[in-house]
């Protein structure tokens, strides 16, 4: 199973790859960070504080395919 990004389109094998994606991209940093913020998630701080369970419910909604 893949996972595309919504915003940049990048493909990942799994979806620990683009938790990782999602939360470090340097590429369209800002608009990675919309996104997620978008959808009700708080990368500064539920994200830093290791919580990623809401994150990875997100990825495999919206990403998967």
């Amino acid at each position: 199973m893949s996972y595309k990004c919504q915003v940049c389109g990048k493909v990942t094998a799994t979806n620990l790859g683009m938790r990782g994606h999602l939360v470090r991209s340097r590429f369209l940093f800002e608009e990675h960070w919309k996104w997620l913020k978008s959808h009700g998630l708080s990368p500064t701080r539920k994200i830093a504080a290791g919580k990623y369970q809401p994150l990875m419910e997100l990825i495999e909604k919206e990403c998967k395919i």
